[in-house]
């Protein structure tokens, strides 16, 4: 059972929190100074504030924080904060303003949209199930750190539990996920973290080597296997009792397939050139980027080793799809960095990061070198990073049917929007159709330079009309 303060003025927040994790002990206040003598005698696991109290007639004006009842909340957090406490907090309100919302991630704490109690809630187990999710696990989610697996999100330490419980296992693991989600990572930290964790660990990328060596790289040669052989061990033979990784296990030719397919069934296997069973005394960890599902109704993958190899299958979801693990780590990767505000918001929140994990390291690994106010970086540093990444292809806008001037006239006058407006309505826009992927051909399209892009760049994300 976890702590949870919360300010309010109503038994809204109460009420929610209570349905959503009923479990829990949980305190109600109703301004700003009962709330902070509390934390002065006991600080809370996790703190919810409303960001508007309305002021009560039997409450002491002086208990509040300003004047304004509509900031209360947001001051209230900058007070703690200065204050050295690092609570983790959850901003409530009833409309996503971007200001308030850049506001509190610039304050470490997570802003909310309560107006829906439903979509509140879900809101809530998102940012609060994460608090009542980590604090029980704080110990494993640090050892992985440790070995480069940095994580907050709730998703991500499912995934952390489920490598803890397979660590020891003998049995081939299977490792799946978008290029650079950290699936080799993962598989180093789950060999350093096992009984194994003395014994050798060995990385083979199938991909690196022609089906016709593949055998011999993986099983070893006799000096019969062919003219000039000589005697060579092969990697099952020399991981001993360690792991062996095998790399991008979805390029596996058929024919190895079936060899492959063996070893795990009987944990035999001989060298090449040779009638002696040797014993596989390790344990294999699979990793691909492919969809092996696909890949077997395409008869491309043998269905049997599938099946084989998906007993304990743990994949590992873009970085996209957890968004509390970027977070995290900007904080492992580089603990001195300072974003400004939009340029977290932008990060944490709207990035897609096509590459993962390496997208964001190159990213991070150019704003150190490039940002000229370093460990302070803008957004303009962040998009000028954005800009430079090599994996970023062009992107073609679809023509849609021509419309005319007419029309464009008619929809301004149905809107009751400027020409200034309609501006901005096509650079977001243009923003959607290309996503993330900027380049010369962007501005281009647009007809305007580089720099004016960037200039819009900003204001799109300065102005709250824009927020998506």
């Amino acid at each position: 059972m976890i702590m949870i303060y919360i300010l309010d003025d109503e038994n809204y927040l109460k009420e929610l929190i209570e349905k959503t994790f009923p479990n829990e002990q949980i305190f109600l206040y109703r301004d700003s100074l009962s709330l902070l003598k509390a934390i002065q005698k006991r600080k809370p696991d996790l703190l919810v504030l409303d960001l508007r109290i309305e002021r009560a007639k039997h409450i002491p004006p002086e208990n509040y924080i300003s004047s304004n009842p509509a900031m209360e909340g947001i001051l209230l957090l900058e007070k703690i904060r200065r204050a050295n406490i690092d609570t983790p907090t959850v901003l409530a309100t009833r409309f996503a303003v971007s200001e308030i919302f850049m506001r509190a991630y610039a304050l470490n704490a997570f802003p909310i949209e309560v107006t829906d109690f439903d979509v509140a809630s879900r809101s809530l187990k998102e940012k609060v199930g994460h608090f009542l999710e980590k604090r029980p696990n704080k110990e494993l989610i640090n050892n992985y750190r440790k070995l480069g697996f940095a994580i907050e999100d709730p998703q991500t330490l499912g995934i952390l539990k489920l490598a803890e419980r397979l660590k020891d296992t003998d049995d081939t693991i299977l490792i799946t996920g978008e290029t650079g989600v950290g699936k080799d990572t993962l598989a180093r930290a789950i060999h350093q973290r096992s009984r194994r964790a003395n014994e050798p660990l060995m990385n083979f990328v199938i991909s690196a080597y022609p089906q016709n060596l593949l055998y011999s790289k993986l099983f070893g040669t006799t000096r019969n296997a062919y003219t000039g052989a000589t005697d060579q061990s092969g990697c099952f033979e020399e991981v001993e009792n360690g792991t062996l990784m095998l790399n991008e296990i979805g390029d596996l030719d058929l024919e190895s397939q079936i060899q492959l397919l063996q070893v795990l069934e009987s944990r035999k296997f001989s060298r090449l050139g040779e009638n002696k069973k040797r014993t596989f005394k390790g344990r294999i960890i699979a990793l691909t980027n492919k969809n092996l599902t696909e890949l077997v109704s395409k008869n491309l993958f043998r269905e049997d080793l599938y099946n084989r190899l998906r007993k304990f299958h743990i994949h590992i979801p873009p970085l996209r799809e957890r968004r509390m693990d970027i977070r995290a780590f900007i904080k492992f990767y580089l603990p001195e960095i300072q974003l400004s505000n939009t340029a977290k918001q932008f990060m944490l929140d709207e990035f897609v990061y096509p590459g993962n994990l390496r997208t964001l390291k190159f990213i991070l690994d150019r704003v150190k070198k490039l940002s000229p106010t370093y460990p302070h970086v803008s957004l303009d540093d962040v998009i000028s990073a954005i800009l430079d990444l090599n994996q970023f292809n062009e992107t073609h806008i679809e023509k849609d049917s021509p419309i005319s001037i007419t029309e464009i006239f008619d929809f301004l006058l149905k809107n009751k929007l400027s020409f200034e407006e309609l501006n901005k309505l096509i650079f977001k826009e243009a923003l959607y159709r290309f996503g993330p992927h900027w380049s010369e051909s962007t501005w281009g399209k647009l007809g305007i330079s580089r720099a004016t892009f960037y200039r819009k760049l900003k204001q799109h994300h300065e102005n709250k009309t824009l927020q998506h």
